[in-house]
């Protein structure tokens, strides 16, 4: 599904939001939202590495859903962001 992503440079764009269905050992199956499509982009724009600690906000505007990436931790020394 197509929805809006504001990201922490405050880009808008809409980007793919897919469900992945993942096995565990347990036999039990967790689901996962990933997004897709210029998330590529948005890591470049973003200067987001491995290990970079953010939280994805979701959220309605009217019809059309929306999601905020909020950088929490940036990579590599993990201070805290203000």
């Amino acid at each position: 599904m197509s929805v809006t992503l504001i990201d922490p440079s405050r880009e808008i764009c809409k980007i793919n939001m897919r469900k992945w269905y993942m096995n565990k050992d347990n036999g039990k199956t967790n689901l996962s939202y990933v997004l897709v499509t210029y998330w590529n982009e948005v890591v470049r724009r973003n200067a987001l590495k491995r290990g970079t600690l953010v939280q994805l906000w979701k959220f309605r505007k009217g019809e059309d859903l929306c999601v905020a990436l909020k950088l929490l931790r940036n990579h590599p020394n993990g201070d805290l962001l203000k």
